[in-house]
């Protein structure tokens, strides 16, 4: 109840200074009661350490990341042709094991709703998809640091939407 109020402010506290956060001293009239910011934080229950890896830049591992940058490329590349009715799966995300090659193979779905879609996906003799998966495939060597093969499907699932095991 006093943490709520040190950040939320009192009925003495204008709602245009609340929503700034907590009050510094000199920001409202004379006689408001402010704390200083060793009193805040002895308040504020301290964290049990590190959550996460102190070198991780997200909790999303690099399969997600990766179809992220395919859908963006394919939604770039088809603008209103085909509005946020595809996904795309990583079937396989594959890292060089030792003595092999230094190219991660990567193998995505692109799932469609309906077979006009997959048309326009794929475009005229797979022009298209190819523009897709070389701007992808850019995108992702560079956000990977490391050479990639993309292999990109299409795939039509009318329900994928609505299919828990597809999203």
């Amino acid at each position: 109840d006093v943490l709520r109020k040190v950040l939320l402010g009192g009925d003495d506290i204008p709602a245009s200074l609340r929503s700034l956060g907590r009050p510094l001293n000199g920001a409202l009239p004379p006689g408001v009661n402010t704390i200083d910011d060793n009193t805040a934080q002895s308040w504020i229950p301290s964290s049990p350490g590190y959550l996460y890896d102190v070198d991780s830049i997200s909790d999303s591992n690099e399969r997600f990341f990766c179809s992220e940058i395919v859908r963006g490329c394919l939604l770039e590349s088809l603008g209103k042709e085909v509005p946020y009715c595809c996904e795309v799966q990583i079937v396989e995300f594959r890292e060089p094991r030792e003595g092999e090659k230094q190219v991660t193979k990567i193998s995505a779905n692109i799932l469609v709703e309906r077979n006009s879609q997959k048309g326009i996906v794929i475009g005229t003799k797979g022009a298209k998809i190819r523009e897709i998966g070389s701007e992808a495939r850019k995108r992702i060597q560079e956000f990977l640091q490391c050479k990639v093969f993309l292999d990109l499907s299409v795939k039509v699932d009318k329900d994928w939407r609505t299919k828990e095991d597809k999203m």
